[in-house]
């Protein structure tokens, strides 16, 4: 078996996340395995999942884990894999590296401000969302001095209600959000919890927006029409 942390992890200090994996046996016969995730300023506090590998397969793997109270807004999280499925308390690491194996993570150190994200597809035209990032941007600035904005794709969004923990402001524009019933059930969680959710209609289409709102809001389709430019000066 052999295990990719999948891209960088986002969180915020003394909130949930997730972490992802992705996992590969080369051999010919179904393996089990088993990671154990270790963020820093937990208390040693572990999360672990175990799950089953068919042989010649990859799986993508995602699980919720809890971050501490940090200062800092890089770090390293260290994991373990087991390949049987049951720790047996070694460690393994590539023959070149000396350390217990980590994935790096971006943490906002500032418990009570979320991190603000768009939910786009990989394929949207940049000039498309260029407008969206500098608005997201100007509103983030505004209420934490940081104009951070991070991607998300809808295939990132799980099941686990965690995974949009970090964030306090989600911008909506993905026009695929339908093809994943496990981001849409999110999204509702999340909103349902007190998330804040700007929705790209003009991106997204009538029907996801009924996918998530439901009879919250009622919407009828009357007439299309071009969007307007406005410009913003900030003293």
């Amino acid at each position: 078996l052999k295990m990719n942390p999948d891209t960088i992890g986002r969180y915020v200090s003394n909130r949930w996340g997730t972490t992802r994996a992705r996992v590969t046996n080369e051999g010919q016969g179904t393996q089990s395995a088993l990671i154990v995730v270790t963020p820093l300023a937990t208390g040693s506090l572990q999360y672990a999942k175990r799950f089953m590998v068919p042989g010649r397969a990859m799986v993508d793997v995602t699980w919720p884990v809890h971050v501490g109270k940090m200062e800092t807004h890089a770090s390293d999280f260290e994991y373990l894999i087991f390949p049987n499925g049951a720790e047996d308390g070694l460690i393994r690491r590539r023959s070149d590296d000396a350390y217990v194996p980590s994935y790096s993570a971006v943490v906002a150190p500032d418990s009570r401000l979320g991190m603000t994200a768009v939910v786009a597809d990989t394929d949207d035209p940049e000039e498309q969302l260029a407008s969206t990032f500098r608005m997201l941007r100007v509103m983030s600035y505004s209420e934490r001095q940081d104009q951070s904005v991070v991607t998300i794709e809808p295939a990132e969004i799980s099941s686990h209600g965690e995974c949009l923990e970090p964030y306090d402001q989600l911008t909506l524009t993905s026009s695929e959000l339908l093809e994943y019933p496990d981001a849409v059930e999110s999204l509702q969680a999340w909103l349902q919890r007190g998330g804040h959710l700007w929705i790209r209609l003009d991106r997204t289409g009538v029907d996801a927006v009924r996918s998530i709102l439901g009879d919250a809001l009622s919407l009828s389709l009357i007439g299309e029409s071009t969007t307007n430019s406005v410009l913003l000066k900030l003293n």
